[in-house]
């Protein structure tokens, strides 16, 4: 989908990979500031109470004075109010001043806010997803390269001529455990899948197996 998260102490918050391409992220104290924002607005509604008048403030909103948002952002107010600004001007926040007199602060709505963010049960149970996935893709490489290792290659007469011969083994023993295993699909007397051949030819390196010795003596002079 093109998102990745950002983990913050009760949550997570997702950031679309399109922000690269925004005026923001060539700004690092703008850019940084945004995620704060992001970071600081409800994740869910609540109510609070200014004088005597209730309001509701909900997810992707915040009623944080400026000065609250100045020292978030290590700023002053007239600053973090030009920020606001320029980002309601850009269509990426709304503001409006709620209750009266000194009973007042600025409301902030992260536009679409509900859109990118969805629910914070979505948001675990998207990333809950991903990590499974990765789990098991991770156990499938692991598997497949078992696999491999456990793929049996059988080997053609040659190969098994040559370790009988290096192992003082005649040719013709050879060649019978060859066709024996051969026609069996090599597998062992029991119909289990041979896994390592030469483990297996090791069962015909018998006395009567081995390559006959010839000795040679001088003959005698009458």
């Amino acid at each position: 989908m093109g998102f990745f998260f950002l983990k913050i102490m009760s949550g997570w918050i997702k950031v679309h990979r399109k922000l690269k391409d925004h005026w923001i992220w060539s700004d690092p104290i703008k850019f940084q500031w945004w995620l704060i924002m992001l970071l600081e607005v409800n994740h869910k509604s609540n109510k609070i109470n200014l004088g005597f008048t209730i309001f509701d403030v909900k997810r992707g909103q915040s009623a944080k004075s400026l000065r609250t948002w100045a020292d978030l952002f290590n700023s002053n107010t007239k600053t973090v109010s030009m920020f606001f600004s320029m980002l309601e001007s850009d269509g990426m926040i709304s503001k409006e001043i709620i209750g009266k007199g000194k009973q007042s602060t600025t409301l902030i709505n992260i536009s679409n806010y509900e859109c990118y963010q969805g629910t914070e049960e979505t948001q675990d149970t998207t990333l809950k997803t991903t990590q499974e996935k990765r789990k098991r893709d991770t156990n499938k490489n692991v598997n497949n390269e078992k696999n491999v290792k456990n793929t049996f290659i059988p080997p053609v007469l040659n190969d098994v001529l040559v370790y009988f011969d290096e192992n003082g083994y005649s040719k013709e023993a050879a060649t019978k455990a060859f066709n024996y295993y051969s026609n069996l699909g090599w597998k062992n007397s029991k119909g289990n899948q041979v896994i390592n051949w030469k483990n297996t030819m090791q069962n015909w390196f018998t006395p009567e197996n081995e390559k006959k010795k010839y000795h040679l003596y001088p003959k005698l002079m009458n």
